[in-house]
């Protein structure tokens, strides 16, 4: 699945940037409005996975997903075959705008399915499948995470190779063409996992604990699969009751409480930010001349640094735990981000350059690493019953701080005054920092082994009796 979105994800913003090549402001609207259709329906798409068969959940999301992809490939050929950047008849450009319109109509389509099947299977899959096993938890969201990044890496190229070889008429169609054919093959795939995990088939409110001990369970209550804090309980008179408006208070109330909230503000923090090769700073890198070729070369070598990552990230979790990795790996992002920052307040040298590139490269480590501990934390803490919910309102979080983002570059549309968002980003990421620090504090009651320093000779100023 992930594969062809990847591969939407990359190519949609250059074939904005080719019909529209001298702002920064259709990208931007592009991406604002599909954020912004998921935080308005983040609550109600985690309510709907939480209330209804998981086969059926996965299945729609995926149909609805890969058709937005290829109605989408439809209507940019018709853009590329009707309208260039020196068309002058109004009719063409009104045909222009109004395809441009129902690609952002499909573009908001998708990113609602993209964000169902994420918390379905990411969220609730892979929960059930883990059975419990922490370790075999821990495995299943770094392999999955490993894929995306290698479809993270290798879709660039890919598009690129098409653009060269072939035209972008022909990576449009490419495209589409393949999510047709991806879409019976993951139908059907679905299904097999489906059956070979009998668990998933068992509806979410009849899940309880048992042990030896206990022979009978209270029917009415159901013990959460993972976490600290007990679900809460649902009548369904009472839901039918309350309105829709009342529901979402109550509901980011919950979340707003939920021990994992300070970890998802974190992550969601992240959100906002253009130090990345996400498409708006794609946008901007083709508006500065570098090729396809060269931007999608420096996006897998950075999609390459997250993979590597995944690799690093249980290594740490063994060894120091999965808090700690979470810490270490967001303050390692704001280090490695400092570079990125200081090549934009000069010229576009080849230090530059190299400390753009690499800079945001290396700091994908980092991010992907804490991505993987937030995960598992979210993971651990939420009780099954509530998972739909709790990363429903994440995805909600997130997508307002992306919706920041390209809020940012609707007004500073001008590349010339791309500094603001890159400055913006950057306190964003060191306040994502902070705000995971205090959650490690919370949870740990220290941040740092001051009692450890003596050892190398140093003599710790302050003494803290929440010591370990």
């Amino acid at each position: 699945s992930v594969w062809g979105d990847r591969l939407y994800e990359f190519a949609s913003f250059l074939f904005i940037m080719e019909v529209f090549q001298d702002t920064l402001l259709p990208s931007s609207l592009f991406g604002f409005l599909m954020t912004f259709s998921a935080i308005v329906a983040g609550g109600a798409i985690g309510n709907w996975v939480d209330r209804s068969d998981r086969l059926k959940v996965v299945r729609t999301s995926i149909i609805l997903q890969k058709f937005s992809i290829a109605l989408s490939s439809i209507c940019f050929y018709l853009l590329f075959t009707t309208f260039g950047p020196r068309s002058s008849d109004n009719h063409t450009i009104y045909f222009a705008y109004a395809l441009f319109g129902v690609i952002l109509v499909l573009g908001m389509v998708l990113k609602v399915m993209l964000m169902a099947t994420n918390i379905a299977v990411e969220k609730d899959w892979v929960v059930i499948i883990a059975n419990k096993d922490e370790e075999l938890l821990t495995q299943l969201n770094t392999s999955m995470r490993r894929i995306d990044l290698i479809c993270k890496l290798v879709a660039p190229l890919l598009v690129a190779c098409l653009t060269a070889v072939g035209t972008t008429i022909f990576a449009v169609i490419f495209i589409g063409v393949w999510n047709v054919i991806s879409m019976v093959l993951e139908y059907v795939l679905i299904y097999k996992v489906y059956q070979l995990v009998p668990e998933l088939s068992v509806p979410k409110g009849a899940r309880v604990e048992s042990t030896e001990d206990e022979a009978l369970v209270d029917s009415d209550v159901s013990k959460p699969t993972y976490g600290t804090v007990p679900a809460k309980p649902v009548v369904a008179a009472t839901v039918e009751q309350t309105s829709y408006i009342r529901q979402q208070i109550d509901d980011w109330v919950f979340f707003a409480k939920h021990p994992v909230f300070l970890a998802s503000l974190s992550v969601a923090m992240l959100y906002l930010t253009v130090l990345s090769f996400n498409g708006i700073m794609v946008s901007f890198l083709k508006w500065q001349g570098y090729s396809d070729s060269l931007i999608a070369a420096m996006r897998a070598m950075s999609a390459f640094t997250g993979v590597l990552a995944t690799y690093l990230m249980p290594i740490l979790a063994r060894h120091i735990g999965i808090v700690r990795t979470g810490t270490w790996s967001i303050w390692s992002q704001v280090i490695t981000l400092i570079p990125v920052v200081a090549a934009f307040l000069g010229p576009p040298t080849l230090l530059a350059k190299v400390m753009l590139f690499g800079g945001m490269a290396l700091s994908r480590i980092g991010l992907w690493s804490f991505d993987l501990s937030q995960v598992h934390i979210v993971q651990s803490q939420v009780a099954n019953e509530d998972a739909g919910r709790i990363n429903g309102l994440q995805h909600s979080l997130c997508n307002v701080f992306d919706l920041a983002q390209f809020g940012l570059t609707i007004i500073f549309y001008n590349p010339e005054d791309f500094i603001i968002p890159v400055t913006t980003s950057f306190v964003m990421v060191l306040l994502a920092a902070c705000t995971f620090s205090y959650y490690t504090h919370r949870q740990r009651g220290h941040l740092f082994h001051f009692e450890k320093l003596p050892s190398f000779g140093i003599t710790p100023c302050v003494h803290s009796n929440h010591l370990v």
